[in-house]
């Protein structure tokens, strides 16, 4: 099956075929004497209530998003946070890798596509930068073992009203809308106001970020933000399933209830503090990782 996409020469298909157990190696072949070999990855087999997927990092610099944003997946209950990276500056790497290390992320490398001609750049032929095929990576990574999936890109996060957990939100939206495969979120912007730019990592304080922000007008948008069950879908996408199973569907959370939060904006300040509906609770996870990886 293929998703129907941009006007790219380029484009991706999922093949769903049976193989054999244990499984040994994979190929792919168009002849018979001529032969591709596939990377077989396993899926995961616990049992997880929230998984989160991070768009892949390309180019990333900004340590103070990636650091809030996972501070506030896993304090609301995301039992594994997934971020996919392409390129970063070392010293994000390496705040990466011991974050790896203390179990809070894990870091899944996105390869880059190869070049045939220096003239010819893949990611400019396939659409988002390849992006789609790390969403899917992470669906059918995850799609037998977690409850619930969000995708989200490294400057969004969701903050649950309608309970105390991303868990509590989500079944009392299943409630609701027992046919759901996945509810979609609008999007609150935010302009974000902090000094921490510049500053070593062992001054950056994720309360005082968390309460200098000045959050813009949610308003009902297609580029939603998705939380998806898994077993439902067949496709992912950033916004929406893709492909849904059956006569599932997806239903969208108005405004008023809940809608993700977009750390759009940023400015080298600290003199907004109207932060007030972040939990500050959410700075103490991780804090001793960056305390460690500061000395």
């Amino acid at each position: 099956m293929a998703y129907v996409t941009l006007n790219c020469p380029w484009n991706y298909y999922v093949a769903v075929c049976e193989t054999a157990r244990p499984l040994v190696s994979l190929s792919i072949s168009t002849t018979a004497n001529q032969a591709a070999d596939l990377i077989v990855k396993n899926s995961v087999q616990k049992s997880l209530n929230i998984v989160v997927c991070i768009s892949p990092l390309f180019l990333y610099e900004r340590w103070q998003m990636l650091v809030t944003a996972i501070g506030i997946w896993r304090h609301y209950g995301a039992n594994e946070v997934v971020v996919y990276y392409l390129s970063a500056l070392e010293t994000v790497y390496r705040l990466m890798k011991a974050y790896e290390s203390s179990g809070l992320i894990r870091l899944e490398s996105f390869p880059s596509l190869p070049s045939f001609d220096d003239n010819v750049h893949l990611f400019e032929k396939i659409e988002w930068r390849n992006q789609p095929s790390a969403y899917l990576d992470c669906l059918y990574s995850y799609r037998e073992s977690a409850q619930y999936i969000i995708f989200a890109d490294p400057d969004d996060v969701l903050v649950p009203k309608l309970g105390q957990t991303y868990l509590s939100e989500f079944e009392q939206l299943f409630e609701r809308w027992p046919d759901a495969s996945g509810f979609l979120y609008n999007r609150l912007d935010l302009e974000v106001y902090h000094d921490s730019i510049g500053k070593p990592i062992g001054e950056f304080r994720l309360d005082e970020l968390l309460q200098n922000y000045k959050p813009r007008n949610c308003a009902p948008t297609s580029a939603t933000k998705y939380a998806a069950i898994p077993s439902r879908i067949i496709g992912a996408w950033i916004h929406n399933s893709g492909r849904i199973v059956g006569d599932f569907v997806d239903h969208k959370i108005s405004c008023e209830e809940n809608s993700f939060l977009h750390f759009r904006t940023w400015f080298e300040s600290s003199a907004q503090n109207q932060g007030t509906f972040l939990l500050l609770r959410a700075s103490n996870l991780g804090k001793k990782v960056l305390t460690q990886f500061a000395q």
